[in-house]
C-alpha cells in the first residue's frame, strides 16, 4: 500500500474503532488483494483504499497504481457475492463506491461523476455509523 494510502487506512481505523473486525493486507504474492478485509454485523467484505489530491475541479481524478489485477479481483469477488468497495479520498472528501465502479475509477473520472455514482460521500470526516451501514449492504 502506498504511503499516502496508509494515512487513509489509519484514519479509517481510528474512525471505525471497535465497530468492526478489520485486517490489513499487504501481500506481495497474491496480486490484486484489496487493502482491507472486514467483518461486521454478520457481513464479511473487502475495501480498496485510494487517495488523490485534485488540483483543479475540472481535472480527471485518477488514482495512482490502481492496477488491472486490483480491478479484476474486486470485480470477480463482487460477482460471487462478496461485499467489495473502493474508498477514495479526494482532497478532504471521502467517496465510497461499489466494486462495479472500480474500472471507471481506475480509468479516471471527474468530480461530478464521483458525487453522482458513489454509494455515500462525506466532507472532512467519515460518519462511522453511516460508513458501517453502507459496507454492510445498507
Amino acid at each position: 500500500m502506498a504511503r499516502i494510502e496508509n494515512r487513509l487506512k489509519y484514519y479509517l481505523l481510528s474512525v471505525m474503532g471497535r465497530r468492526w473486525h478489520v485486517q490489513s493486507h499487504e501481500d506481495r504474492y497474491s496480486t490484486g488483494i484489496p487493502d482491507l478485509s472486514y467483518g461486521a454485523n454478520g457481513v464479511n467484505g473487502w475495501i480498496e483504499l485510494k487517495q488523490v489530491q485534485l488540483e483543479k475541479p475540472h481535472h480527471l481524478i485518477k488514482p495512482a497504481k490502481f492496477t488491472a489485477s486490483q480491478v479484476n479481483w474486486l470485480k470477480n469477488r463482487n460477482a460471487h457475492g462478496g461485499y467489495c468497495y473502493v474508498l477514495v479520498k479526494v482532497n478532504d472528501s471521502y467517496f465510497l463506491f461499489d466494486a462495479e465502479h472500480a474500472r471507471a475509477i481506475a480509468d479516471g473520472r471527474r468530480i461530478d461523476w464521483y458525487y453522482t455514482n458513489s454509494r455515500q460521500y462525506w466532507h472532512k470526516q467519515i460518519a462511522a455509523d453511516e460508513f458501517l451501514n453502507e459496507i454492510c449492504g445498507g
